[in-house]
């Protein structure tokens, strides 16, 4: 048997673009492959595995799989492939936030559930990206103090429908209850119900 399967390439040295690219990557049939940063990884695992071992055999399903699209999740990944690596698309924002949206964009078409996390901290990051992941969800980022406006607020309100599910994570030191004060607020205006009822 055989199946294609979706590159995500971001950069190994932060954190951000990575749990974003994580459940992007699960919601389309994909992996996660790391670059150094701007340039691919000094001992070329990433480019051998795009290039020389497009056809691969998962050991525990017997399955090859044949890579089919290149996707590159933050400025460092997209900066890396460039001249290298033939991509389907860059998802490349001004800032973290920005680039957290444009992946959830780009490749959730419908979602009924959404995480939103700090995306200063990675911890509680981690635990949202594989939660949201097995939910078939996006994970959306933001300051931790507010929510970010800019940004994460307007794909919400763009994209939210009655029924769906906003989860947030991360304690008060994480992330403020204004946040999610916010969100709730946000909801209540677009939906026209009280902001008090959970």
């Amino acid at each position: 048997k055989s199946r294609d399967v979706n590159v995500y390439l971001t950069t190994g040295e932060n954190f951000p673009d990575a749990l974003s690219a994580g459940a992007a990557a699960s919601n389309n049939d994909g992996v996660v492959l790391l670059t150094q940063g701007t340039k691919l990884d000094t001992y070329e695992f990433t480019l051998d595995f795009l290039k020389r071992l497009r056809n691969w055999v998962d050991d525990d399903t017997r399955y090859i799989n044949n890579t089919s699209e290149i996707f590159a999740v933050g400025g460092p990944s997209a900066t890396a492939a460039a001249g290298s690596i033939d991509l389907a698309a860059s998802y490349v924002g001004v800032n973290r936030y920005e680039t957290a949206t444009l992946t959830a964009e780009a490749t959730f078409g419908n979602p009924r559930n959404y995480a939103v996390v700090s995306g200063e901290t990675f911890p509680d990051a981690l635990v949202a990206s594989g939660y949201i992941a097995n939910l078939d969800g996006p994970l959306l980022l933001t300051e931790p103090t507010s929510l970010n406006q800019r940004f994460t607020a307007a794909y919400l309100n763009a994209s939210v429908d009655d029924g769906d599910r906003i989860f947030t994570f991360g304690g008060p030191d994480a992330l403020r209850l204004a946040v999610t004060n916010q969100i709730k607020n946000l909801l209540a205006a677009k939906f026209e119900i009280d902001p008090e009822i959970k």
